[in-house]
């Protein structure tokens, strides 16, 4: 446990202490805490959600996962003064899962502890019980460090789920023996057996993002910069069209926030596209 203790650790001193409120929100809040039974993972998991106040058009909204770094939690957008402005904006129904610190991995080694099948089970109850599209058309996912792999790698290993993934100072070549993170190691859900690191890593299946609208944001100053870089040229030279953008400043939360309209943003251009337009 001593590597998933310095990766909290780390991340909460790069990015900044985490709001811990585990309370349920109340009525007057935007931005609603819930919860649903993950059968992965065998207990209630809380995720927040938000919903435009405007009537539902026809179809359902369109469906935004969006997933938070180590050291985070659900409520972290919804509690920053920055970022819950830019939320409240958006026309598309908003879902923040919380996560722990697990890098959204499936862990068959682990019972219980299958964490990115935990995120397919939330797509499945947003569906069911949100005013939102069914359609993987109208669906994205996003998120920042830890939450930026999760995301690639969910829009990888399901990419008949969604139409749009956006990655934000992402660990996109992680973990790696040739790109050691020294800021906090690799994470003890990897396992010792570097032999295996290649299959959670968002390089080696890339392949699987042909067709997916694809946003990468690397900040120049950041320690993960080199992994935006290295995933950047991975999906050049595999032919996939994608948006790579970079902005200035290092890991840190400040970095989601100039990142997270320009997902919003990215998604609104993608996920509110006609149907058929998408078929032309």
């Amino acid at each position: 446990m001593l590597h998933n203790a310095m990766i909290a650790t780390s991340l909460l001193a790069i990015i900044g202490a985490a709001s811990i409120n585990a309370a349920e929100t109340p009525a007057s809040d935007p931005i609603e805490t819930r919860s649903f039974k993950s059968e992965s993972l065998g207990r209630d998991v809380k995720y927040s959600v938000f919903i435009p106040s405007s009537p539902k058009p026809d179809g359902g909204w369109p469906l935004l996962f969006v997933l938070h770094g180590a050291g985070r939690n659900h409520r972290t957008i919804a509690d920053d003064p920055v970022c819950l402005p830019i939320a409240l904006k958006q026309k598309m129904v908003i879902v923040f899962p919380d996560a722990g610190i697990n890098w959204y991995l499936d862990r068959p080694d682990v019972p219980k502890a299958l964490h990115q099948k935990m995120i397919l089970e939330l797509l499945s109850h947003a569906r069911k019980e949100l005013p939102v599209s069914p359609l993987p058309e109208r669906t994205g996912i996003c998120g920042w460090s830890m939450g930026g792999y999760g995301a690639i790698r969910f829009a990888e290993a399901f990419p008949d789920q969604i139409r749009a993934v956006a990655s934000g100072i992402g660990l996109l070549d992680y973990p790696s023996k040739d790109l050691p993170v020294k800021e906090f190691g690799v994470a003890d859900c990897f396992g010792k057996d570097t032999a295996l690191w290649p299959s959670f890593n968002c390089m080696t299946n890339a392949e699987k993002l042909r067709g997916i609208d694809i946003l990468v944001i690397a900040a120049k100053e950041a320690w993960d910069y080199q992994m935006n870089l290295n995933f950047h040229a991975r999906l050049e030279k595999l032919g996939i069209k994608h948006d790579y953008r970079e902005i200035s400043g290092g890991h840190t939360f400040q970095s989601v926030q100039e990142s997270l309209p320009q997902w919003f943003e990215f998604m609104n251009n993608h996920l509110n596209l006609q149907i058929e337009e998408r078929i032309r």
